[in-house]
């Protein structure tokens, strides 16, 4: 027999407060018999039965189990990257710390919360780089995100490349594995000076890749912090940069994906890795383990039946 949990200070102590009171019981019970005529033995008989019951009940609070059976489970894949907008308007602040300060903290948390995923990340301004490949290892992805600087967060806004790049590295052959569940995480404060991303989308599309979109930042916006001040434009006059939700979302609608939004108000990156560990995998096959099911309930429904049996059963125990 197997247990789901060992019996504890709990359980001791429930048991030494059932033969603590029961021994006062008896201690009572000698001294009634002793001025009136009583049968001390048909007691033992009501001490016998709801220590029965006592014990049914510890039994199926220790949970056992036993019986060897099969079962069968599922196993799915997914691949996921996270696409990260570095330039510069990831620097503004509307958001504290700042956009890219707030992205890599909240995408360090996911990581410690996904559960059999492969995860990866890409970082885009101009152009797109790979900074970690697919990878099981959390602590590495973990690693790689810390390593972004605020040096390295410049530039203009060109969202294909990262995608493009995501999709190429989906659908590599040193990295892909057969049937396996596809997905692009981008973040970004939606703004793009680049091409437009649709024709990389259509592509996600015929290899099954599910785009989600993460927008950061508010719509009232913020300045783009520089050395000397603000970023100014060439008239002299500060730089706002905004959210652009509404792309963001024409994006996703694109893959059947879904959009998120994280700022001082809302978050949703707090429980995106919740949703990650959410989404099916493609399933790559069933297999069968031995598995031991908790038998509790028939010790519950015994201890249960007993109790029944103690309040219709009466015993006399003093004849007058």
């Amino acid at each position: 027999m197997i247990w789901s949990k060992p019996i504890g200070i709990l359980e001791y102590t429930l048991i030494g407060i059932f033969l603590l009171f029961y021994l006062m019981y008896f201690i009572r019970m000698i001294l009634v018999s002793s001025k009136v005529r009583s049968n001390m033995r048909r007691s033992f008989y009501k001490f016998f039965l709801r220590s029965a019951y006592f014990g049914a009940f510890i039994i199926a609070f220790l949970g056992p189990s036993f019986g060897d059976t099969k079962k069968e489970i599922k196993t799915t894949r997914k691949d996921i990257f996270f696409v990260l907008d570095i330039s510069g308007s990831m620097n503004s602040n509307d958001v504290l710390p700042s956009r890219i300060e707030k992205a890599q903290k909240e995408l360090s948390h996911i990581a410690d919360r996904l559960n059999s995923a492969r995860i990866g990340l890409i970082t885009f301004s101009s152009n797109a780089n790979l900074i970690c490949p697919l990878t099981y290892d959390k602590d590495a992805f973990k690693m790689f995100i810390q390593s972004i600087t605020n040096q390295q967060v410049n530039g203009t806004s060109n969202m294909s490349p990262g995608l493009q790049l995501a999709m190429e590295k989906l659908s590599s052959p040193k990295t892909q594995i057969h049937d396996v569940g596809k997905f692009v995480f981008l973040i970004s404060d939606g703004e793009n000076f680049g091409e437009d991303p649709d024709k990389v989308l259509k592509v996600f599309r015929q290899k099954k890749i599910t785009l989600m979109t993460v927008g950061i930042g508010t719509t009232s916006g913020g300045t783009i912090p520089e050395t000397y001040g603000p970023k100014k434009d060439k008239e002299g006059q500060e730089i706002i940069t905004s959210l652009r939700s509404a792309e963001l979302k024409k994006l996703a609608s694109l893959t059947g994906g879904t959009y998120f939004e994280t700022n001082d108000n809302r978050n949703d990156l707090a429980y995106l890795s919740d949703r990650i560990n959410q989404i099916e995998g493609v399933t790559t096959g069933y297999q069968k383990v031995d598995a031991t099911a908790n038998k509790y309930f028939y010790f519950l429904l015994f201890g249960l039946f007993l109790i029944l049996l103690d309040v219709l059963i009466t015993v006399k125990t003093i004849s007058l």
